[in-house]
């Protein structure tokens, strides 16, 4: 009935897969059961937490079961939650970059945003076609940190954070287009020039 259900889900014939899935009841030892159902029936809030809160009891260190988990809980917006999973789980296999990246988009989420920053500086993303969650989570955290330091009248810290959030690091795995849109990043270093009496860079 599982693989049968799949097979009709693959289909787009979600209500008979759904029937499928419910008919099969409890698989004591197959976590990607589980795993499928809470996505199956990703709008049916309760049956989503119980069927990942079993999944994890049956294999607790699986990565794809503490995803599921973080994204779960950053849907949920328990992004104290997310971070602690994601960052409980990256550190028992630092080569899962996915896990890593969801542990810096919690921080950011949570307002975090030093923390995500100083994780992102040291964090290992293997560069590939279309990375760029990295470097936008990197770019938001230190665009976030000199609003702050804007705020309390800081211009010289929030220009560090600026010219950080222009960067693209290696380590990110995503290289600088030819092009980069960085008008908010030159509105806000302008803004800061003027505060500080230095015309010639403002201009």
């Amino acid at each position: 009935k599982y693989y049968a259900s799949l097979i009709l889900w693959k289909k787009e014939q979600i209500d008979q897969a759904k029937e499928l899935i419910l008919a099969c009841g409890e698989e004591p030892g197959f976590f990607p059961f589980y795993l499928s159902k809470a996505k199956l029936f990703k709008e049916n809030k309760t049956l989503v937490k119980a069927s990942l809160e079993k999944a994890k009891a049956i294999n607790p260190d699986n990565w794809r079961v503490n995803l599921a988990l973080v994204d779960q809980y950053i849907n949920d917006k328990n992004y104290t939650l997310a971070a602690k999973t994601a960052k409980k789980s990256y550190l028992k296999n630092k080569d899962l970059s996915i896990m890593g990246m969801r542990y810096a988009s919690a921080l950011l989420k949570e307002k975090k945003h030093k923390q995500s920053l100083d994780f992102l500086e040291n964090f290992e993303v293997i560069p590939f076609e279309g990375a760029t969650e990295g470097r936008e989570i990197y770019n938001q955290a230190a665009i976030s940190l000199a609003f702050n330091e804007l705020k309390k009248g800081k211009f010289k810290v929030a220009i560090q954070y600026v010219e950080k959030a222009k960067l693209w690091p290696k380590n990110l795995g995503a290289g600088k287009p030819f092009n980069p849109d960085e008008r908010l990043e030159n509105a806000i270093l302008v803004y800061c020039y003027e505060q500080l009496n230095n015309k010639g860079e403002a201009a």
